[in-house]
């Protein structure tokens, strides 16, 4: 195993989860445990429940300050000092990477779960393949498993951290179909206390967008801010996202925010990687939100240049380094937050 700090340094929970030892926790008797898979936990209150919520990270094995959350909301609901009134399904997505520190082994995990032709073209063995196999098994069983509890709502928080800065540092990516989702959803948003909304513009292999289409599930994804290794985050940055989960699981009511604060954005286009001579015409700093100038050449490859318009001058996630028929860049739109949300 790699670890970027002493292990002296990690609460007990998260040293369980990297020496592969959560089925070795302990958690009051009102709480009925079952492991189901590595790193997958799922908790139901012996009184019964009302709602349903996922939370996932570890998606891309490098985004630590996810994990450490969630490494201490089972500490709490291990030492009874945190209430659960649901059905909790607890995931460590990619544990292999998560021991090396790496954001993936072979392939992005995170593009894998509703995109066929990415998904196809590698084979069952690589590790990534066994995660999203692993993880798909794990939600169909814990809906199963809370399927005599008919028609309550199930909420999926997909918890991430950036590669870069960015101007709004704390966001939700909704997948496209957020029409659907419940003005409850979007109370559990706010009172996140998030800089930034992006709601996308067309299906894509996320995790959150495979729970929301093939699911029905309230799912998005949260960024916290940008990546550091274990031991590095400031845990205080994300009391908001954190006290707003633990009143989620726990029946409290959210903190009332003032919506106007929060910035919305749509995907108006995805800049996909086709070509090795593919290059992204931007600094290696350069923050996610940055707003671009009109008529800005942003990429360009040997069959196609790509400028700034004035509907979309926000970038969000450029990365050149993604694998072909991979997105290398979001451009957005500006725009009000919609009506369904209010």
């Amino acid at each position: 195993m790699i670890f970027n700090v002493k292990e002296g340094k990690m609460n007990k929970i998260l040293k369980k989860l990297l020496n592969l030892q959560l089925s070795k926790i302990s958690f009051p008797i009102e709480i009925k445990v079952s492991y189901l898979g590595e790193g997958i936990l799922q908790l139901l209150p012996s009184v019964g429940f009302k709602k349903a919520v996922i939370l996932s990270a570890g998606i891309h094995g490098n985004e630590t300050a996810p994990i450490e959350l969630l490494a201490r909301l089972i500490a709490s609901l291990s030492k009874n000092t945190q209430r659960l009134n649901c059905a909790l399904l607890i995931i460590f997505g990619n544990l292999p990477a998560i021991k090396l520190g790496k954001r993936y082994i072979h392939s992005d995990m995170n593009r894998l779960f509703f995109n066929h032709n990415q998904y196809e073209k590698l084979e069952k063995s690589i590790n990534e393949v066994q995660c999203v196999n692993l993880l798909k098994e794990a939600v169909q069983k814990f809906l199963d498993n809370i399927s005599l509890y008919d028609n309550i709502p199930c909420y999926h928080l997909d918890m991430h951290t950036t590669i870069r800065d960015s101007y709004f540092k704390q966001f939700a990516l909704l997948p496209h179909n957020a029409n659907s989702y419940n003005k409850s959803f979007f109370e559990l948003l706010f009172s996140c206390k998030l800089n930034a909304i992006v709601q996308h513009n067309s299906p894509n292999g996320t995790f959150s967008y495979y729970l929301s289409k093939h699911f029905g599930v309230q799912s998005c994804t949260i960024e916290l801010g940008k990546a550091k290794s274990f031991g590095l985050n400031n845990l205080t940055l994300f009391q908001s996202i954190e006290f707003a989960i633990k009143s989620l699981i726990s029946g409290d009511n959210f903190i009332k925010e003032i919506k106007k604060i929060i910035r919305w954005f749509l995907v108006v286009e995805s800049i996909i990687k086709t070509k090795d001579n593919f290059r992204l015409n931007l600094k290696p700093e350069i923050k996610n939100f940055t707003q671009l100038k009109p008529g800005y050449i942003i990429a360009y490859d040997d069959n196609h240049i790509w400028r700034i318009n004035n509907d979309a001058p926000w970038i969000l996630f450029p990365n050149s380094d993604v694998a072909f028929g991979l997105r290398a860049c979001l451009l957005l739109r500006s725009t009000t937050i919609p009506y369904f949300t209010l």
